[in-house]
Order: C-alpha cells, then sequence, then structure tokens
C-alpha cells in the first residue's frame, strides 16, 4: 500500500469542544464578564485532554485532579489540594491560581524575591573587601 491510498492525515486545527468555549459563568470569583464574541482557542498537538470534562492542557509535569477538575502545576500541589483525603479550595491550602491559555492552573507561590534569588548570593566576594 503506498502513502496515496492510505487515510489522510487531518489538516485542521483541533480546538476545546464548543461546549466549553461557549460556556458562560457568573462574573466575579475570577470570572470574567462573558462577551458575545468567543474566539476558540487552539489546542496544541502535544496538549493532553481529559475526556470527562473537556479541560486540556500541555506540560508533563501537570496533575489534573477528576474528582473537582481543576489543573496543578506539579503533584505536589495536587497533593495539598487533597488534604483529608478529600478536594480542598486551593486557596485555603496555600495555592495560587494563574491564568493559562487552557485556563486556570494551580501552583505553589514564587518565592520572596522570585526564583532569580534562590540562586543569587548577596554576600560579599573576597575582590569587593
Amino acid at each position: 500500500m503506498n502513502a496515496a491510498s492510505g487515510p489522510r492525515a487531518q489538516s485542521r486545527t483541533p480546538t476545546a469542544p464548543q461546549s466549553l468555549l461557549t460556556k458562560t459563568l457568573p462574573a466575579g470569583k475570577g470570572n470574567s464578564v462573558p462577551t458575545e464574541d468567543v474566539t476558540p482557542t487552539p489546542i496544541p498537538p502535544n496538549a493532553v485532554i481529559h475526556g470527562e470534562c473537556g479541560a486540556w492542557w500541555t506540560g508533563t509535569e501537570r496533575s489534573h485532579a477528576s474528582c473537582c477538575h481543576r489543573t496543578f502545576s506539579s503533584l505536589s500541589a495536587f497533593d495539598q489540594h487533597r488534604k483529608g483525603l478529600r478536594c480542598n479550595n486551593p486557596e485555603d491550602v496555600g495555592l495560587i491560581a494563574r491564568e493559562k491559555p487552557f485556563g486556570t492552573l494551580w501552583g505553589w507561590p514564587a518565592p520572596v524575591g522570585g526564583y532569580g534569588a534562590l540562586r543569587r548570593d548577596d554576600a560579599p566576594t573576597e575582590a569587593a573587601a
């Protein structure tokens, strides 16, 4: 069988399910005011899609809770939200929300001074003395 007679590859760009794109949420608590103009967000080819809720994300370190359908930046952030063997509000357990193209990503807050501060050595060097 040659390549011409085989099935053709899909050439369209996959997007989130239409039901998720047109969902309107009440304003407040992080939700924006619904607009009439909803532009589908293209789903990258490397995205992981949860079949039950239709949520998608990218990155191999992400964790998605099938109980509350929230996406977390790491397994430790997911575990933090599951304290007491139940889903807890991520804000109540010290996680913060970051808006990503695929929706809200819950994770740990950045260190004071940013991640660059973790590697910076503010101690004076011998040459400066």
